[in-house]
C-alpha cells in the first residue's frame, strides 16, 4: 500500500513539474486591460461606506474573480508573478479534479493521469492563464468535476447524502464563477 502511495505521489509530482515547465514563461506576463480594470473597479464598489461589502459582492457576477484578485493584490501589489502563480495552482487543482472522475468512470489509472495531464498542458482554459482575473474558473471546473462524480456515485449507491453533496457542489460551481457558468443550470 505504501508503494502505491509513493508511486501516485511521484506521478503527481511529475505532472506538476511538467506543467510548470510549460507554464513557467507565463509567470512573467504583465497585466492586460481587464486585469487592471478589476483593480480599478474593486475599491470603487467594495469598502467602507460603499454599496457592497466583501460578502455580498462575492455573490455578484464579477465578485469571486474580483475578490481573489484583490486579495492577491493586497499582499503583492502590482507584481504580476504571484497572480500567474496562483492561476497555475488553481489550474493544477482543476487538472487533478479530472483524476477521480475519470478513474471512477473508466477504472483506468493511466487514463485518469492522462486526462489530468491533458487538461493541464493543453490550450483548454488557456485564456484563464493569460487573463488571471478569471482564475476562479479553474475552481469552478474542479467543483463541477466533483459534482459529476457525486452524481454518478449517487446513482450507483442511491444515497440521499450524495444527492445533497452533489446539489451543494453544483451550487458552489455556479457561485464561484457565475459569469462563466450562467447557462449551466439550464
Amino acid at each position: 500500500m505504501e508503494l502505491v502511495r509513493k508511486k501516485h505521489s511521484l506521478v503527481s509530482a511529475l505532472i506538476i513539474f511538467f506543467g510548470l515547465l510549460i507554464f513557467y514563461p507565463s509567470f512573467n506576463i504583465h497585466f492586460d486591460g481587464d486585469s487592471l480594470l478589476t483593480l480599478y473597479r474593486f475599491p470603487l464598489i467594495v469598502g467602507e461606506g460603499r454599496q457592497y461589502n466583501y460578502f455580498n459582492y462575492f455573490f455578484t457576477d464579477y465578485g469571486p474573480q474580483d475578490i481573489v484578485f484583490a486579495i492577491i493584490y493586497r499582499f503583492y501589489g502590482l507584481n504580476p508573478t504571484p497572480f500567474f502563480v496562483a492561476s497555475f495552482i488553481f489550474r493544477i487543482i482543476a487538472a487533478f479534479s479530472f483524476f477521480p472522475l475519470v478513474l471512477y468512470l473508466f477504472k483506468d489509472k493511466l487514463l485518469a493521469y492522462l486526462a489530468a495531464i491533458f487538461f493541464l498542458i493543453t490550450s483548454t482554459g488557456l485564456e484563464t492563464t493569460g487573463w488571471v482575473f478569471n482564475m476562479p474558473s479553474y475552481i469552478a471546473i474542479a467543483l463541477f468535476n466533483l459534482f459529476l462524480l457525486s452524481v454518478f456515485k449517487s446513482y450507483e449507491k442511491d444515497s440521499i447524502k450524495l444527492i445533497v453533496i452533489s446539489t451543494i457542489l453544483f451550487g458552489l460551481t455556479v457561485v464561484v464563477q457565475p459569469i462563466r457558468m450562467a447557462f449551466l443550470p439550464l
